[in-house]
């Protein structure tokens, strides 16, 4: 993979392999419990807790937003989306600590396919919770969920760094069949979520400069994992 790889450098192929079934409504999907913490779908009584999450700059300078929300209304924006309907075609979690019961962060796909052409995965925690594990046991804890969920065959167009070697050279002769696959998009800056994304076995397979953001013009890190067997 080359140090210097390029965002227009995106190679979508054609492949069969599968993907989640529709999801459950929102209100239907069951909590998941970890050792620690409790992943459980949102709710309206969330909102202060949410903003709380969504006011600290360290969480939101990772996030494609950016930056801070600039209100509770900005916040609540974004809960009623996760609440309505279209919340049905993602898979977002809030984070609560079982031991307080604060929420103190979310995790979940929120995007059905990203760059490279999979579900993604994201995550934020409040800054008082960092360096506690807490990201490595709810992102894997979601991974628990995701891999458990009913599935569908599905014909994607996904990046070919994805693919096992054997895949991609065969990729120009039709559509070729692969394991699904999840992926994650970070920051070059964003050394902790790299370290618990290898952890979790993730593999990095693409980088770029995000011509789109300037000008911070920032360093992009793609990881997928692939779909126990």
């Amino acid at each position: 993979m080359a140090d210097n790889m390029d965002q227009t450098l995106i190679d979508l192929v054609k492949v069969q392999t599968t993907r989640p079934a529709r999801y459950l409504p929102v209100p239907a999907r069951p909590p998941h419990h970890t050792a620690r913490l409790t992943l459980r779908s949102f709710t309206a009584n969330d909102l202060a807790a949410y903003h709380e999450l969504r006011l600290q700059p360290e969480v939101m300078v990772f996030t494609s937003q950016g930056r801070p929300d600039a209100s509770p209304d900005e916040t609540r924006t974004k809960l009623d989306k996760l609440l309505s309907p279209l919340g049905d075609d993602i898979y977002v979690l809030a984070v609560v600590e079982r031991s307080t019961g604060t929420l103190v962060g979310t995790v979940g796909s929120h995007i059905r396919a990203d760059l490279l052409g999979w579900p993604a995965l994201g995550y934020m925690l409040r800054r008082e919770a960092w360096g506690r594990g807490y990201a490595s046991e709810a992102v894997s804890g979601f991974l628990e969920v995701y891999w458990s969920l009913p599935r569908e065959p599905a014909e994607l167009a996904v990046d070919s760094s994805t693919l096992p070697s054997s895949a991609a050279a065969s990729a120009g002769e039709g559509v070729v069949t692969v394991p699904e696959h999840i992926a994650a998009i970070t920051l070059d800056s964003n050394a902790p979520s790299q370290n618990v994304l290898r952890k979790l076995g993730f593999k990095l397979v693409k980088k770029w400069i995000d011509t789109e953001n300037a000008p911070l013009l920032p360093l992009c890190f793609a990881y997928s994992l692939e779909k126990p067997q």
